[in-house]
């Protein structure tokens, strides 16, 4: 191919292509960032209880900020600007936790990279999703590449810091958030739409919060997905001080993510003939099993299959929010329900979560702060049999009404 030809090419990527090539460098990056970013952090002198108040205040920061930056970037002329913005933002807080000038820099620099990438997963998602509705490409496919990516980061990043420190984890990662925004900077222009959308409004939630299956929903989806922030915030340390390589650790995170990608795919019909009840009560059942028995020091042959529940405790939550949303929110609301339920349910709870398994952590004794997640999900369970004696299924009342 002439060299004109490659040049060509890489000013005008087409969209499928682009943003496969995104969303994998994000998920390269994350796949190393969840599993083993709190094993160098715990290298470099920060205690459990400070891991806790980074990840809690990076989830908090989203909560807050998260929403409104995710609104004005609708307004931009140009929707990449976003996401070059928090891409160049991640990096140089990457880069910044690579360097360790100090261990208060470290901790800001990780809430910084921490808080970057969680902006970029609905910015991306909302570009994809975009490109879908104009023909370029299709959702599914692009985004099951990140998938794919993440699993690769789960084993070749664990097989990488078995063989040499937990240093390398934030080299990958400085180098993997630097090529996501040198993908970022290179992303096809997308055309603006003659008559744009307003973007969600936030007073719209006030609706929401008059409908008690609503809320039910919300407390329990964020139950549920919160139980998982010892495991998110904690687990590598767990499985170091039980005597796994990293490149163990990889393969049990890789283990937790394909049972969720094959439920995905392949359980259409199951989410379809359960609905969001039962698949809430699914996900509630599988947090109260799961948990207590990831922290017990379980042998190998056990804990592979307990990381099959990934499927239920993530998989089949998400989706059950998600069809609630369906179901049972009018199209004009949806946008914000989904918007609730993932900053104030999930990432709230998540937050508040971290924060107190930070403090009850201790690698050579996991058992109560895995516990006191699967005392979580007990809790999504109530919420989820109220919900169950509360919604017939319908429309909500509340909102329906107003």
């Amino acid at each position: 191919m002439p060299f004109a030809k490659v040049i060509s090419v890489l000013r005008n990527p087409r969209p499928r292509l682009a943003y496969s090539g995104y969303y994998s460098a994000q998920f390269l990056f994350l796949g190393v960032q969840m599993p083993f970013l709190p094993g160098y952090l715990d290298a470099s002198g920060v205690t459990p209880a400070q891991i806790g108040q980074i990840f809690a205040v990076a989830l908090v920061l989203r909560l807050l900020l998260g929403p409104v930056i995710a609104f004005q970037a609708e307004k931009l002329a140009d929707p990449r600007r976003a996401l070059v913005l928090a891409s160049g933002a991640m990096a140089l807080f990457s880069i910044l936790a690579m360097l360790s000038l100090t261990k208060i820099i470290l901790m800001l620099a990780c809430v910084g990279l921490l808080f970057c990438f969680g902006l970029h997963i609905p910015l991306t998602d909302s570009a994809v999703l975009r490109a879908d509705k104009r023909g370029e490409l299709s959702y599914g496919p692009v985004r099951s590449v990140g998938s794919m990516a993440f699993i690769a980061a789960n084993l070749v990043g664990g097989l990488i810091i078995s063989v040499t420190s937990d240093m390398a984890a934030v080299v990958w990662m400085a180098v993997m958030a630097s090529l996501t925004f040198a993908i970022a900077m290179g992303l096809p222009p997308e055309p603006r739409p003659e008559h744009p959308k307003p973007p969600p409004d936030l007073g719209k939630a006030l609706v929401l919060f008059r409908s008690r299956s609503f809320l039910y929903l919300l407390f329990a989806s964020g139950c549920i997905q919160g139980s998982h922030a010892t495991y998110y915030a904690f687990s590598e340390l767990a499985f170091s001080e039980a005597g796994y390589p990293s490149w163990l650790i990889g393969l049990l995170w890789t283990t937790g993510v394909l049972a969720e990608i094959v439920f995905f795919l392949r359980g259409k019909s199951l989410i379809l003939r359960l609905g969001p009840k039962k698949l809430l009560l699914c996900g509630a059942v599988a947090a109260m099993v799961r948990w207590p028995l990831l922290g017990a020091s379980l042998p190998l042959f056990v804990l592979f299959p307990v990381q099959l529940l990934h499927a239920a405790t993530f998989g089949a939550t998400y989706m059950a929010a998600v069809e609630f949303v369906g179901q049972a929110v009018p199209e004009e609301y949806r946008v914000t329900a989904m918007t609730i339920i993932a900053s104030l349910g999930i990432g709230a709870m998540t937050g508040i979560a971290t924060v107190f398994t930070g403090y009850i952590f201790e690698a050579e004794a996991p058992f109560p702060a895995f516990a006191a997640m699967g005392g979580l999900g007990t809790a999504g369970l109530c919420f989820a049999l109220l919900l169950m004696r509360r919604w017939d299924g319908g429309t909500l009342g509340a909102v329906k009404e107003s």
